[in-house]
Parts: C-alpha cells; structure tokens; sequence
C-alpha cells in the first residue's frame, strides 16, 4: 500500500510538472561551452570597466586637490587683505589715500616761467634731488612750486587744474596716464590768491590714483571739508579790507564779506555737489571719514549769530582757512614808501590787520594764517594735509583717554597678589601718585576696602579723614594735598567733580 501511495503521488507530481512547462532533469541539457572570441570580449568589457574605475578615483583624487589649492589660494587672499585691512586701519596708507587739487594760479605763482609745467618740472626737479640725498640740490621758486615739493616730500598727491596726467606724482613718469587734462570750477577767489582742496579714497578702493578724474557718483571717494585759500600777493587782500567810515563805525569789512559770500556760494554749488562727505560712514579705522574735519567746520559754525549762520552754513559747510603770505611784510613796505611823507596816503594798519582777522574768525568762523617766507607757507600747506590725511585715523576722546595704561604685575600668581595689583594701579590714576607713594599706601592699606572702612569710620571727622594718608605716602614729609585728594576720589558723589 505504501509502495502504491508513493507511485501515485510521483505520477501526479510529474503530471503537474508537465503541465508547468517545467522541464525535467532528464530533459534539461548542460550549459554550452562559450567561444574564445566571446571569453575576449568579456574579458575587455572587464577591463574597461576597471579603466573607468580608476580614472573616476584618479579625477576625484585631482579634484579634492584642486579644491584644496583654492582653499589655500582663498585662505591667503583673504589673510592678504585682512592684513591690508588692519594696516589701512592703523592709517599705514593714510599718505597714499589723499589728492590735493591745487588751482593752477596757485601752482605757478611766483615760478619764474608762468606755467604749469614749469612749476611741476621745478618741483619734480627739488623732489627728485631731495629723494636722492642732495642737500645742495636748487629749491624750486615761488609759493606754489615749494608747495608742491614739500606735498611730494611728504610722499603726498597733487594734482593740478588743466594738468594732463591725472595720477602723476612728481618724478614718477611711469604713472602718466595719457587722458584730458582735469578741469575743475575753482571757487572765485581773485588775482592774487590760489586754492586747495582735498579729496580722499580708501586704499583698499584704489587710494588716490586717479582719484581726481573720478565722476560725480562715485561713492567711494570723499571730499573733506577743508579748503585753503592762499593769497600769494598780499595786496589783494589788503583790497579787500578798505572801508569807509561807517563801515569802521559798525565794525564792519563789506568787500570782504562780499568776497566771502561769493566763495562759500561757489563752494556750495560746485564743489560740495560733485563729491560726497559722508563723516559718519567713510574711510578710516572706524569708518568716520573726515569726522574730526567735518566736526571743526560744525563747530566753527554753531556759535555765530542768525546773520552769519544764513550766510555760511546754509550756503556752504566747507571750513576755510586763509593763508595771507606775506601780508605783514607788505604793510611795513607800504608805510615805508609813502606813508609816514603824505597826509593823504592812509595804508591798512597793523592794527586794523589784527582787527580783520579777529573779525573773520569771530564773525565768519575763518581762520587766518600768518606766514613770511614762501618755505613757511609750504611748510603749513604740507602740515595741513597731514592734519587732513590722519583725520579718519583719530579716536573720539573720551574720558577714559586721561585714565593712564599701566602693565599689569606679570609676577603676581595668587588672586589676593592679583588684587592687590589692580588696587595698586587704580590708586596711581591719581594725579600725583607716584608709583613708590602708591607702594607707601598699600602697606598701609594694603586692599580698596581696607581704606573705605577707614573713611566710613563715624569716629572720625571729615578733617581727620581728609588728612588720614598725609604720613602714609612720603617719608618724612606730609602730604596733606595728596591725602585729601584720594578722601575726594574715594568719596565724591559728584562724577563732574574736578580731581587734581
């Protein structure tokens, strides 16, 4: 029966199998034996696919190199200029970010040859020899060539009106560039007198070169608020101080008021509307600009009546300075001629110059500035650029600037040795605290509360409190000064308090 029931399951299973389709074992045939061709071509389907392996690993391999470079090219790009950052903040380029435009009646007065480009070759000539260490080298003529060599001396830009090549500085003919001639709408300021202003660029935007053919928009280039009007010829500003009588009765100089009307109008409108003065997001360490420029011409400004304020900050905010070269030399030559021989001859007096001056400064916030010799009013034109070119590096003072910077003990290990270090330097803040009078102290009062307790004592009376460190800081001698100013500073409610 079993042998039966086995046959018949084996019947059934074979008939379901071919039913299926599924070939039987007997019928299934042995796989066919492949040809040499096709073992070669599997063989180079194998081998290309191992090349492509590789040459993939190979450019991953040369593409995380590559961006390693550019990681280590960006890295040093970036440490480049945050190194130029930081020196630009020290005002390290600060002479390489100013350009002086100098009128061309100021460059050639007093040249021998009425010129520009005698007055520049003259100063490139005395720059040159000055560069190269000829102390016998001829000085160049005439205010405006010396202006322009003491501004190169310096390592300073100028560039002048009419001029051809825009970026030169003297004795450099590599830097020509061969475009128009700059051209600029001076202010009105009359034979005799010269003007210069100054713009300024950041180093890191391009700094000074080219900087005066720079249009209008341009944001990156600032103009300070500072112009110096140089009277080459003293006699035009003698003109402008003759007045009648009732002029001289009200204290008054009609043709130099008229004069200055006219300048700060054509300041206003020709030369504070080609470039910006930004104070407070220019150039400079902290992005001030021409802060402390701007903050003088302000303040210049704020003290004068309604008359003067109509006539001057709302027309112009650019600060003026006159530079009246030879003026003085010139009043004793005319009183010498004819002055002291003809009743009708009535020069401006020394007396009435200082009155002028006094007036203008007063009444006109105009600064006057005296000078004899031509190498004097060089030297402050040079000065006045330095003034202008260091301006954006300035701190704002505070009051933390009088607090004196003392080194910290590097010796003192503990906390208490590290307290009494700071108690020894907070006492030398002290005008007159001398470093062995403050040591005096602390072995007396050796710590701050030490000393508080003793002068919150209600024992003892403000007299007694007030001479407690007379015998404590010199030896053998009081100081009873001294004592009472350290009762002030540790007691004082008042923070406005005048401590000397």
């Amino acid at each position: 029966e079993k042998l039966k029931r086995t046959l018949s399951r084996l019947e059934s299973l074979s008939s379901v199998a071919s039913s299926t389709g599924i070939p039987s074992r007997s019928a299934t045939s042995k796989p066919r034996k492949r040809t040499a061709e096709e073992r070669t071509a599997e063989a180079a389907v194998r081998k290309r696919q191992k090349a492509r392996e590789v040459e993939a690993r190979k450019r991953a391999r040369e593409a995380e190199r590559a961006a390693k470079v550019r990681q280590k090219e960006e890295a040093k790009v970036s440490k480049a200029r945050q190194v130029r950052e930081d020196k630009q903040a020290s005002g390290k380029f600060a002479a390489e970010e100013i350009c002086a435009l100098v009128d061309a009646s100021l460059a050639r007065a007093g040249a021998d040859d009425d010129s520009d480009a005698s007055a520049f070759a003259a100063a490139a000539a005395s720059a040159s020899a000055a560069t190269a260490g000829q102390d016998d080298a001829p000085l160049p003529k005439g205010v405006g060539p010396l202006t322009l060599a003491a501004l190169e001396a310096k390592n300073y830009r100028a560039v002048i009106e009419g001029q051809t090549t825009l970026s030169v500085r003297l004795g450099d003919s590599n830097s020509m560039d061969n475009v128009a001639p700059v051209r600029w709408d001076g202010p009105p300021v009359g034979r005799g007198a010269g003007c210069i202003r100054w713009i300024r660029r950041d180093h890191l935007a391009g700094g000074s070169a080219g900087i005066a053919s720079a249009p209008s928009n341009d944001d990156t280039v600032q103009r300070t608020d500072m112009a110096a009007i140089v009277f080459y010829n003293p006699r035009a500003f003698l003109r402008l101080l003759e007045r009648d009588a009732a002029a001289e009765a009200r204290d008054d100089y009609p043709e130099l008021r008229m004069w200055l009307r006219n300048v700060r109008s054509s300041l206003a409108t020709r030369w504070e509307t080609r470039w910006k003065s930004d104070p407070e997001t220019g150039g400079g360490r902290k992005g001030r600009g021409n802060k402390s420029v701007a903050a003088g011409a302000a303040s210049g400004v704020a003290g004068g009546d309604a008359r003067n304020r109509n006539e001057s900050s709302s027309t112009s905010t650019t600060r003026i300075v006159l530079v009246l070269h030879k003026v003085q030399e010139e009043l004793q030559r005319q009183w010498n001629q004819g002055g002291r021989r003809r009743q009708s001859f009535a020069p401006t007096s020394e007396e009435e110059l200082n009155d002028a001056t006094v007036w203008l400064l007063i009444e006109q916030h105009v600064e006057c500035t005296l000078t004899s010799t031509e190498e004097e009013t060089a030297e402050y034109l040079a000065n006045l650029t330095r003034a202008l070119t260091e301006a954006p590096y300035y701190d704002d003072v505070t009051e933390l600037h009088c607090v004196a910077k003392l080194k910290a003990d590097g010796s003192a290990m503990t906390a208490e040795e590290k307290a009494k270090c700071a108690w020894m330097r907070q006492v030398r803040q002290l005008p007159g605290m001398s470093e062995a009078k403050a040591r005096k102290l602390l072995q007396h009062y050796p710590t701050l509360m030490s000393l508080l307790d003793e002068y919150e004592d209600p024992t003892l009376t403000n007299d007694e409190k007030k001479c407690l460190l007379e015998d404590c800081l010199v030896e053998g001698r009081k100081a009873k000064k001294l004592s009472e100013s350290m009762y002030r500073l540790m007691t004082s409610n008042d923070p406005n308090e005048l401590i000397a």
